[in-house]
């Protein structure tokens, strides 16, 4: 799936059945950077239970969007 940053995270749960809180942050593009530690760069990847986000678009201040899988079982 292709995923906008700014999508707030109750409607990302809500079309994709993931359960992330939204009590720390309101939006996936600010779960994910914060999960990642530092302003991901284009192509950069993230790992977020059972699900792997990758920067397809950014500028120089934020993650923009993200192709979103769900990470294959080990």
């Amino acid at each position: 799936w292709l995923v906008d940053a700014l999508t707030p995270i109750d409607d990302f749960n809500e079309q994709l059945g993931s359960d992330f809180s939204d009590e720390e942050y309101d939006t996936i593009g600010g779960m994910v950077t914060a999960e990642i530690g530092h302003l991901p760069e284009l192509g950069e990847e993230a790992a977020v239970d059972g699900f792997v986000f990758s920067v397809t678009r950014a500028d120089d201040r934020r993650v923009l969007q993200f192709r979103v899988r769900k990470r294959n079982a080990a």
